[in-house]
């Protein structure tokens, strides 16, 4: 209740200051100087053996996830906004620097944001004309990928699988339907779980559940912890604001003159929903993540204030 409260505060707050287009311009300036330096911290960590880098994160996962959302703020700019040459050639240096960064985090979750978010940025930017060079990278990517068959796998962590996530919707599921119509509180999944062991964990096991435990599933998440009625009124919450993307974003579509922030939340948007079948992202999950999706959001929708 407090995030979500927090979260109403904040977007008020931030459609107001983007209301003034220098504090949009403003806006990705700080976005690509502390993506230069989240970024350049976790690749400080990197050394003769890799490592799964999390910079000033509490897990790799969030500054993976970070970084991706950083990736496409700054991919939107350099395609849809005019730069000059000082601010492309220090935007360009951070995309390096963080897609690096992404990489090195062993994040899975970032490259579903980063490649969907991407996709559809390029795609509204140039339209039909992305489909060869998307088939082109995607050859290019399968012929690195058997040239480096086990660099890749080990950044991907493909030895891992789905790391329990099988065992944990499972569980996750049966809470579920034992609180079937208003699950067991918002936060309480975790506390919940030991109950639900029909055998002593292994250490594996216990890592997972108890120390740093969600459902890894959006959905599932919401189920567990709202139950069906909270789980409407969550689907209704999201269309919602997907609808509204999808107006504004093809009411300026034609409008070379209007730039159009929406595009830009849209795709955070459909990154988070594909990421969000193996992640908690939105609200109830990573909190530290979720809140970028807002900002995203209120930059879509900003209030202009009459003066008088």
């Amino acid at each position: 209740l407090f995030r979500l409260i927090f979260i109403l505060f904040l977007f008020r707050s931030l459609r107001l200051f983007f209301g003034e287009k220098k504090n949009i311009e403003l806006f990705f300036k700080g976005v690509m100087i502390i993506g230069l330096f989240v970024g350049f911290m976790g690749l400080l960590e990197q050394g003769n053996v890799l490592v799964r880098s999390r910079s000033l994160f509490a897990n790799a996962n969030s500054f993976g996830q970070f970084s991706s959302i950083i990736l496409l703020v700054l991919i939107f700019k350099l395609l849809f906004k005019k730069n000059n040459k000082y601010f492309f050639v220090i935007a360009l240096t951070s995309v390096l620097i963080l897609f690096l960064a992404m990489l090195f985090s062993f994040s899975r979750s970032s490259w579903v944001i980063f490649i969907v978010g991407a996709i559809i940025l390029f795609a509204y930017k140039f339209g039909k004309k992305i489909i060869p060079i998307l088939i082109a990278l995607i050859l290019i990517f399968i012929n690195i990928y058997f040239i480096f068959q086990d660099t890749i796998n080990l950044l991907l962590r493909i030895d891992r699988g789905i790391t329990y996530r099988d065992e944990i919707w499972i569980i996750t599921l049966k809470i579920f339907q034992d609180n079937l119509f208003f699950g067991v509180g918002p936060g309480n999944l975790a506390s919940q779980i030991g109950y639900y062991f029909t055998a002593p964990p292994s250490a594996i096991r216990t890592i997972v559940y108890t120390i740093n435990f969600s459902a890894h599933n959006d959905f599932l998440q919401i189920l567990s912890e709202i139950g069906i009625v909270g789980f409407l009124f969550y689907l209704v919450f999201l269309s919602s604001v997907a609808k509204k993307l999808f107006i504004e974003i093809g009411k300026k579509r034609n409008d070379n003159s209007i730039s159009n922030n929406s595009i830009l939340a849209f795709s955070i948007f459909i990154g988070f929903l594909f990421a969000s079948f193996f992640e908690t992202l939105f609200l109830f999950g990573n909190f530290s993540i979720a809140i970028y999706f807002w900002i995203a959001v209120a930059m879509a929708f900003p209030l202009v204030e009459e003066k008088i």
